[in-house]
């Protein structure tokens, strides 16, 4: 089973991955990527973009975000 997910890039893959875990006793982590360098062959939310979505990501209560 895989214990950490990472690269959730986009508000609705982590939505959806909360959502799922609702219903797991002990759900794995999600680390959360940020582009600061901005290069666009790097993949993650810019800083801008973090703190814009900041609200809802916290709102995301089943999946335990560590990174």
């Amino acid at each position: 089973m895989v214990r950490v997910f990472t690269r959730s890039t986009r508000l609705k893959l982590l939505r959806t991955l909360d959502d799922l875990a609702a219903g797991v006793a002990d759900p794995p982590s999600a680390c959360l990527q940020v582009n600061t360098s901005g290069e666009e062959a790097k993949h993650g939310w810019s800083p801008g973009a973090i703190l814009e979505d900041a609200e809802a990501i916290a709102a995301c209560r089943h999946l335990p975000v560590v990174g």
